[in-house]
């Protein structure tokens, strides 16, 4: 492992206890807080560096410094891996619930239409991997239906919306949401729609099916208002294969979260 240089252990000191602290830090604190002897004339020599890079900056003239959204874009990129399985236990529920951060856990597995099967001209089923779907029958839907073989259950309930089956847009909305093992911290997303000024990001981001159109790993400013910062990765959720997807400001403390709602070993 390469050694960390002392630029960056000072920024990554810096970057933690503001996140503890969500306050400026001065360079005789910072020097008391980090392991080793840093003078704090040296910390202050590297404070100007890392402002002229960007990395930092002073809300006051004679306050302390503050990580930028650079830094901690940076920051999170190298420390949060997304192609690693999270592992979360119970206490994940009250854990994201107390939190400032939405989180949404899904089944892992994506249900796409398989099969139909007609039943005494009666009955339609929808073979969707281990789940079905039942519809009345009719001679229309029966011969419609097989154009749609492959489609996912999201694409399912859209088209049954375009098309008029609104009881096939019905039972795959239900059939998805089963999907949902956990949604918690929707406030979060409230408070970013209200920041940004653009209400369309709550329905946006709050829908289940969101996430399907993103691979695993962050974003920030691709879809997301500046300043915060979306996380999707595989997990297990009480032992089951899931996918995490989670949202937050990038001044939250997402190390501290994760660990405080990993399941117990």
């Amino acid at each position: 492992m390469p050694k960390t240089s002392k630029r960056d252990l000072i920024l990554n000191s810096i970057i933690k206890a503001y996140l503890e602290e969500n306050l400026p830090i001065g360079s005789m604190e910072l020097g008391s807080r980090m392991p080793g002897d840093i003078p704090a004339s040296t910390i202050r020599v590297y404070f100007k560096k890392l402002s002229q890079e960007g990395a930092l900056t002073q809300l006051h003239v004679s306050g302390g410094r503050v990580p930028t959204v650079i830094a901690m874009k940076r920051y999170w990129s190298e420390r949060i891996k997304t192609s690693q399985t999270r592992f979360l236990g119970k206490k994940f529920k009250k854990v994201a619930r107390s939190s400032d951060i939405f989180c949404l856990v899904s089944r892992a597995e994506t249900l796409w239409l398989e099969e139909i099967i007609p039943v005494d001209e009666r009955y339609l089923i929808l073979v969707l991997g281990k789940e079905a779907l039942v519809l009345e029958y009719s001679d229309p839907v029966a011969r419609f239906l097989p154009n749609l073989i492959g489609a996912s259950i999201g694409e399912l309930e859209d088209i049954g919306k375009q098309v008029g089956l609104y009881e096939l847009a019905k039972k795959a909305s239900r059939l998805r949401d089963v999907n949902v093992l956990l949604k918690e911290g929707e406030m979060c997303v409230y408070e970013m729609a209200k920041a940004s000024g653009d209400p369309k990001i709550v329905r946006l981001f709050l829908d289940p099916r969101f996430p399907d159109s993103l691979t695993d790993g962050l974003y920030f400013e691709d879809i997301l208002p500046k300043g915060y910062m979306a996380i999707k990765q595989p997990a297990k959720y009480q032992g089951v294969d899931a996918e995490l997807f989670c949202i937050g400001g990038l001044y939250s403390d997402y190390e501290r979260f994760f660990e405080a709602a990993k399941e117990d070993t």
